[in-house]
């Protein structure tokens, strides 16, 4: 398989073909918004997290579990 996109001119397409390239162009899009913002939401979550641990933990514990 190659990796190369498909080349297709657009002038010697009918407009039910414009139509399928478009409905998918606009999948593509949204479901690349999803992904997006799914992985900010993740980010900030774990940003979180590591906020909260790191301020309730203590270095007294990190050296318990180190030995």
């Amino acid at each position: 398989m190659s990796i190369m996109a498909q080349k297709v001119n657009l002038n010697s397409l009918n407009i039910d073909q414009l139509n399928v390239y478009k409905d998918k162009a606009v999948k593509e899009r949204n479901t690349g918004m999803r992904v997006t913002f799914t992985g900010v939401g993740i980010a900030a979550a774990g940003y979180i997290a590591s906020v909260i641990w790191s301020a309730t933990t203590s270095l007294e514990d990190f050296y318990v579990l180190m030995t």
